[in-house]
């Protein structure tokens, strides 16, 4: 398995994450599980602009196992300012952009 990231430039905003969340006590292990998820599906679909997401996918990546847990968390990240989330009831995806 390869682990190395698809584009060195991109890893600023991972960089920028864990800097920012060093001292924000609002973070947990789930915020950071989930932020991970995502950044890694953006590394290896290599997509422009916003990422969409299926949450069960994301869900899997982060080894989250509660919807409950899923939504709060997905939602903090957003309110934070880590992440904008705009949430799709179709089976296309949500949409996630990194602030960056």
């Amino acid at each position: 398995m390869d682990y190395r990231l698809a584009d060195p430039k991109q890893t600023g905003a991972l960089t920028d994450f864990f800097e920012r969340i060093e001292h924000d006590p609002r973070v947990g292990v789930s915020h950071i599980a989930l932020f991970t998820a995502l950044f890694y599906l953006r590394q290896r679909r290599a997509e422009i602009g916003p990422l969409t997401v299926l949450r069960s996918d994301i869900m899997a990546k982060a080894k989250i196992y509660s919807l409950s847990c899923y939504h709060k968390t997905i939602r903090d990240l957003a309110e934070l300012g880590y992440i904008r989330y705009v949430p799709s009831r179709t089976p296309k995806g949500s949409k996630v952009y990194f602030n960056e």
